[in-house]
C-alpha cells in the first residue's frame, strides 16, 4: 500500500514539473501611456491628455507623467531638453510629436 501511495506521489510531482516546463512565457509589459487605448500611438491625443492645464504646451512637470518619465525618470530631463527645440522650457504639440531625423532634433 505504501508503495502505491509513494508511486502516486512521485507521478504527481513529476507531472507538475513537466507541466511547468511547457507553461507559456509571460507577455512583455507595455509602456505606460496615460489614457491608453486607441490614443496609444497618436501623439496628438497623448499630448492633449498630458496637457492638464490646457495651455497648449507641456511643462516638464506634465511631461514627467508620460512614458518617458515613467520608463526612466533620470533620463526624462534629457529627453525633454532634446524635444524643446526653442529652449523655452515647455513643449508645443509639434515639439512633442517631432521625431529625430539623422540624429538631430526635428526642425533644425
Amino acid at each position: 500500500m505504501k508503495a502505491i501511495v509513494n508511486l502516486f506521489a512521485v507521478l504527481a510531482v513529476s507531472s507538475a514539473l513537466g507541466m511547468s516546463a511547457h507553461a507559456k512565457p509571460a507577455k512583455p509589459r507595455k509602456l505606460f501611456v496615460p489614457g491608453a487605448g486607441k490614443s496609444r500611438h497618436n501623439p496628438s491625443a497623448i499630448f492633449k491628455k498630458l496637457d492638464t492645464n490646457a495651455d497648449q504646451s507641456l511643462s516638464f512637470e506634465e511631461f514627467k507623467v508620460s512614458f518617458h518619465g515613467k520608463k526612466n525618470p533620470d533620463k526624462a530631463g534629457q529627453v525633454f531638453a532634446k524635444k524643446d527645440i526653442d529652449s523655452n522650457g515647455s513643449l508645443t504639440e509639434e515639439e512633442f510629436s517631432a521625431v529625430k531625423k539623422g540624429g538631430k532634433k526635428a526642425g533644425k
